[in-house]
């Protein structure tokens, strides 16, 4: 407990020329180098997870490796005028004091902009608790991506989650983003490790996951922006026939030409065409108490997945229950995205259980 993870990296080629000549035996059929490159991609997640530092050992000796390791166990030394400027800035000067008291303290927190709906410190400070670690969480809320991540990058920082509206904005602030987010073109992880920022979408998951029993289904998805990209990727993923519909039918035909499926206007809806409906917008989520669908637009045939998660009971969810549809609530897409989140900024593997349990 309150342990800390070194990792050690190199060049592939370096760690080449070290093993050379070794008896080290193979752990694959592959020849060394493929093997080294294979084993390298399929441990770098659970790697970068695990460590709360990242040191490249490529040009170092030894001896350098120590020093570097015996600097970060001690901790860096003030003042930080830049850091502090911008905690005042974002109201974070607590978050200040606990560094300055720690300096092993490892922080981690939500960006967005409003994000103080968000249930993301509550349940990670729980699971930082119950596996004894040296973690706080916080919230980041501020107009503009670019001043989150300048900060991120001045902390001890070793994850975010991003919420609206930076999910595609904080794209370019990173330093490499992983296939799936590519795809879907908005972050919702970032994960950061001996300096460098890594970008990951999780939502995807989130949404697949509770819709694995209605595979190869006919789904609408409503809404056309990030949350509705995670969507019709999950559902493709999943050999769904999928339409995207939105209030605004342009924004509807530009996310559906980038994954080959059928788009319309919100007026297009017919429940009798839909085994699978996903809302993905803003609608619903408190105060707002709309819903871009009444029961009788809804067939009893119908699985409703409403991925707004405050409330738990949304009005869409409400309607789609009284219409007679499997409901599906969106937090258990918070959960199951929450899930791979933790893998991915701690390397740890939870339960959806133990998620929900944290969260009660």
């Amino acid at each position: 407990r309150h342990g800390r993870v070194f990792l050690l990296t190199a060049p592939p080629e370096v760690i080449s020329g070290r093993i050379a000549g070794s008896d080290r035996p193979g752990l694959t059929a592959l020849a060394p180098e493929e093997e080294l490159q294979a084993l390298l991609l399929r441990r770098r997640e659970s790697y970068l997870g695990s460590a709360v530092v990242c040191i490249d050992t490529g040009s170092r000796t030894p001896d350098g490796v120590a020093e570097v390791i015996l600097h970060r166990l001690h901790g860096e030394r003030g003042p930080f005028p830049d850091r502090d400027g911008l905690l005042e800035r974002l109201g974070l000067s607590a978050l200040r004091n606990m560094i300055d008291r720690d300096p092993g303290l490892m922080v981690c927190g939500i960006a967005g902009n409003p994000c103080t709906h968000s249930k993301s410190p509550f349940l990670y400070n729980r699971l930082f608790a119950h596996f004894g670690m040296n973690y706080h969480y916080t919230r980041f809320e501020w107009p503009d991506a670019e001043t989150i991540v300048r900060l991120a990058s001045l902390l001890p920082l070793k994850g975010l989650s991003v919420t609206i509206p930076f999910k595609a904005d904080v794209m370019r602030y990173l330093d490499e983003v992983d296939g799936h987010a590519a795809a879907i073109g908005a972050v919702n992880t970032v994960v950061r490790c001996g300096g460098r920022m890594y970008g990951h979408n999780t939502d995807w998951p989130g949404i697949r996951v509770p819709l694995g029993h209605r595979r190869g289904s006919r789904a609408v998805v409503l809404g056309a922006g990030g949350a509705a990209a995670a969507a019709v990727y999950a559902l493709q993923t999943l050999d769904m026939e999928v339409t995207v519909l939105a209030r605004r039918a342009d924004a509807a035909r530009v996310l559906a030409e980038r994954f080959g499926c059928r788009w319309g206007g919100l007026e297009g809806f017919k429940g009798a065409d839909a085994d699978v409906v996903v809302h993905a917008t803003s609608v619903g989520m408190e105060p707002d108490a709309r819903s871009l669908l009444a029961a009788c637009d809804l067939e009893r045939k119908t699985t409703v997945f409403d991925l707004v998660y405050t409330p738990p009971e949304t009005p869409l969810i409400r309607a789609a229950k009284e219409a007679g549809c499997e409901t599906i609530p969106g937090t258990e897409m918070f959960v199951h995205q929450a899930v791979e989140q933790f893998r991915l900024i701690t390397g740890i593997r939870v339960t959806p259980e133990l998620v929900r349990e944290m969260l009660s």
